[in-house]
C-alpha cells in the first residue's frame, strides 16, 4: 500500500492482526493506531513514510514483532 495519505489506520480498533503489510511512501505515516488496543503486528514493512512508520496514540497492549520500520521521518 502506498501513495496514500496513510497507510493503514485504526481507529478504535480491536484484536486485529496484521501480518506481511508492506506500506510505503505515504503522505502521513505508515501505521497509525488511534484508540486501538489489543492489536498484533507481525513481519509488517514501513518504509519512506513522510511521518512515522508506526504512530501509536491512546492504544494500549498491543503487540509488535519482527516489523521494519526504516528510513521513516520518525523511524
Amino acid at each position: 500500500m502506498e501513495h496514500n495519505y496513510q497507510g493503514i489506520y485504526l481507529y478504535y480498533s480491536y484484536s486485529n492482526t496484521l501480518t506481511n503489510n508492506n506500506v510505503n511512501n505515504n503522505d502521513n505515516n505508515g501505521f497509525r493506531l488511534d484508540s486501538s488496543d489489543e492489536n498484533i503486528f507481525n513481519n509488517n514493512f514501513a518504509d519512506d513514510n513522510v511521518n512515522a512508520g508506526i504512530f501509536i496514540y491512546s492504544s494500549d497492549d498491543n503487540n509488535l514483532t519482527n516489523n521494519d520500520f526504516s528510513d521513516n521521518y520518525y523511524g
